[in-house]
């Protein structure tokens, strides 16, 4: 008898304690579900926060500027940048022909001397590196060597400015005749093509962009003009300079393209093109208020 009364007794406490254990269970997995969905709902609420803020900051605030507003900040710009490159110095006088600090454009197009041409530039590194070049004194030179795949190449390894590399080395002096700076922080330029140069060694090879020591190439017309020369005039020494005569002819050609540059390079207002929207004309124009003829009677130079 008292074995089947603690029989039943323990059963009981059995079904009490599953009864209170799948009360408990199920407690637990409501409240599980309503803070699950509390959760979403603060997920939600925070999520739809972020994308309101994407959203808003997708949009240019400049673009709500009226113009007085806009003209305003753009002479704030100007006058830092004026500050920032008070001190440019610009590339370094040649040395027979050889430029040191020489800023390179590597662009994906050539250039071709005696042409001439606008740049609309957008990209800020070479916006700096132009405006290093215009706020030192002139003239306002820079290289540009062709690099294929553009901006997107210039730090790959492959396109080092060094022999053995697939990157062009020569490349071509380019002249700023004029510019202006565009309402969008943007350069608009007039740049005119003076002559072929070797890089001869970079000072540096990439980002932000490239800067090397270029020797000019003078032209072969030039150098035979003047090797006929150099080379009775070595001739008429007593000791042997006749390997000399072609580095003379050289540097005499590269010293006569640079003496010219002035009247064979006519300056173009960048505002007179952007203004009339007139067509610049492709090849370079002569100055004839540079014009130069040569007295032979005494060997120089005299302005027109």
């Amino acid at each position: 008898m008292r074995r089947n009364q603690t029989k039943g007794t323990s059963i009981h406490l059995l079904c009490s304690g599953l009864l209170l254990l799948a009360n408990k269970t199920h407690a637990f997995m409501a409240t599980q579900q309503q803070g699950a969905h509390n959760g979403l709902r603060t997920f939600d609420k925070h999520y739809l926060s972020s994308a309101k803020i994407r959203l808003h900051y997708k949009k240019n605030p400049f673009d709500e500027e009226s113009p007085s507003q806009r003209e305003q900040r753009m002479q704030l710009v100007r006058q830092v940048q004026e500050t920032f490159y008070a001190d440019e110095v610009g590339v370094y006088p040649p040395q027979h022909g050889v430029y040191s600090n020489m800023p390179l454009y590597r662009g994906n197009w050539t250039e071709l001397p005696g042409f001439q041409h606008t740049l609309n530039v957008t990209d800020p590194y070479y916006i700096n590196m132009l405006m290093k070049v215009v706020s030192s004194s002139q003239p306002w030179y820079f290289g540009h060597v062709y690099l294929p795949g553009g901006a997107e190449s210039i730090d790959d390894y492959n396109f080092r400015l060094e022999k053995g590399s697939d990157a062009p080395l020569v490349g071509t002096l380019m002249q700023v005749s004029d510019y202006t700076r565009m309402d969008n922080g943007g350069l608009y330029v007039v740049v005119q093509a003076l002559g072929r140069f070797l890089v001869v060694d970079a000072i540096r090879h990439g980002s932000p962009y490239s800067v090397a020591t270029v020797e000019m190439l003078p032209d072969g017309e030039m150098v035979e003009h003047f090797f006929g020369e150099a080379k009775d005039t070595v001739a008429s020494f007593d000791f042997a300079l006749n390997d000399d005569a072609r580095g003379a002819a050289c540097a005499g050609a590269i010293a006569e393209a640079e003496a010219f540059r002035s009247y064979e390079f006519l300056v173009v207002e960048a505002d007179n093109v952007l203004e009339s929207d007139a067509i610049l004309p492709p090849v370079a124009s002569f100055n004839a208020e540079a014009a130069t003829t040569n007295d032979a009677s005494d060997g120089v130079v005299h302005k027109a």
